[in-house]
């Protein structure tokens, strides 16, 4: 039965919808106890298991929300992979706790008009999806309240003016263009424009070793601190 994956188990469930563990069980409990649940559900070893050609039908009874249907990712949202350095969480540790801290629904991760600021967003081309925090300081002074951590953001924006310091290269490794987006992050700048996210970034990526080592340099300093 398990080796054919026909089942799938709460983690498998989880990482295609957006459900509490809680809530989760409880709805896999509630079709179980119905008449002709256990051809959907099954309950062994002190947990459920639903059977995966049940799934979409699951999803549309309980109006959950299927995580290959939810909005692109856009400038307004940060993976929380990439918040690493901020929070100084190491990636393994940081998904699975702010995951806990959505699925608390708290009124304190919700902005002025009530929405949330921890939700799941497809990557590019919808590919994956990813857990992302909404892209403000106050979003992240939230975040780092709940995680129980001390974080530093501006209180206010700075105006941001074009540089054009590009270079030809346009190969970068994912840890430096990560680092590179962390520290503009920091800087706080009022980005008006896509144009000026481009040109801050490409401006600001490290184009020579000298640049590479003071950048390896600075992110060491701040993990030490």
């Amino acid at each position: 039965m398990f080796k054919t994956n026909v089942w799938l188990d709460y983690e498998k469930i989880r990482a295609n919808v957006d459900i509490s563990r809680d809530a989760l069980v409880q709805n896999l409990k509630s079709v179980y106890d119905t008449w002709g649940g256990h051809k959907h559900v099954l309950f062994r070893d002190g947990q459920y298991f639903l059977h995966k050609g049940y799934f979409d039908e699951f999803v549309n009874k309980f109006n959950l929300v299927n995580l290959k249907k939810v909005p692109e990712q856009d400038i307004h949202w940060t993976p929380v992979v990439r918040l690493v350095s901020l929070y100084r969480i190491p990636v393994y540790k940081i998904v699975k706790l702010v995951r806990d801290i959505k699925d608390k629904d708290l009124a304190s991760m919700r902005d002025e008009k009530g929405m949330p600021l921890i939700q799941f967003r497809r990557t590019a081309h919808g590919r994956n999806t990813a857990l992302c925090l909404f892209n403000s300081n106050d979003a992240r002074r939230k975040l780092a309240t709940e995680l129980g951590v001390n974080i530093y953001t501006p209180s206010s924006k700075v105006p941001y003016k074009m540089q054009y310091d590009w270079s030809e290269k346009r190969k970068f490794s994912d840890n430096e263009i990560h680092n590179t987006i962390i520290s503009l992050m920091e800087k706080n700048y009022d980005f008006v424009t896509e144009s000026q996210c481009a040109d801050a970034l490409l401006s600001a990526l490290p184009k020579s070793p000298q640049q590479i080592l003071m950048m390896q340099l600075e992110q060491n300093s701040k993990q030490k601190d």
